[in-house]
């Protein structure tokens, strides 16, 4: 579970194990006392309302024998801070505990991790330079965009196709970066190189 709480996803008392009652606008503990609605609060992330939040009493709480493993609030019962994702990241937790999760999670390391370290490593991609999400977004489609063409890059190199061109300048001239003057070449290696000398 690829999480930053995966450790707290563990405990008995977590809000997973908050059964949700849409009847009666409220959660049942594991020793079975309700937090009820009790409003909204700004989200950090967003600064809108968006966080629900759901308290049990602290009599309830103070008198439960689970009183110091799932709260230890003295001047309040427990509570649950429900965001707008709550529920999607809840039945992504429950099939990641699945063999069929821990199957495609499996094959992380082999399909994800080396692009992340390539993008990490020969482009120092180690942050976002820009703020806002869709500046990341843009910034994000250009470093794909970067491994994607040394991809291009590997695979081409010495192969050439029926057409006599390999498989990176058929890729270019399918995508335009190679028109018909040729202000786009390419060396013997596969690499794409312009006539001003620069590396594409």
């Amino acid at each position: 579970m690829s999480e930053r709480y995966h450790t707290e996803a563990q405990d008995p008392y977590f809000k997973d194990q908050f059964a949700y009652d849409a009847a009666t606008e409220s959660y049942l503990c594991p020793q079975g006392q309700r937090p009820l609605f009790r409003g909204l609060r700004k989200s950090p992330v967003t600064g809108s309302r968006s966080i629900r939040v759901y308290r049990a009493s602290r009599t309830a709480c103070r008198t439960c024998p689970a009183f110091g493993v799932c709260t230890k609030d003295k001047h309040g019962g427990r509570a649950l801070w429900i965001g707008p994702s709550d529920m999607l990241l809840r039945r992504h937790r429950e099939w990641m505990r699945t063999e069929e999760a821990r199957s495609v999670y499996a094959r992380r390391r082999e399909l994800i991790e080396p692009t992340f370290g390539i993008l990490k490593d020969q482009l120092a991609a180690r942050r976002f330079l820009l703020r806002g999400l869709t500046n990341v977004r843009a910034e994000f489609v250009l470093l794909a965009t970067a491994s994607s063409f040394g991809h291009y890059r590997e695979y081409g190199r010495d192969h050439r196709g029926p057409s006599g061109k390999t498989k990176c300048e058929a890729a270019c001239c399918q995508s335009g970066l190679l028109d018909p003057l040729g202000t786009t070449s390419h060396s013997r290696s596969g690499s794409c190189i312009t006539l001003a000398g620069g590396r594409a």
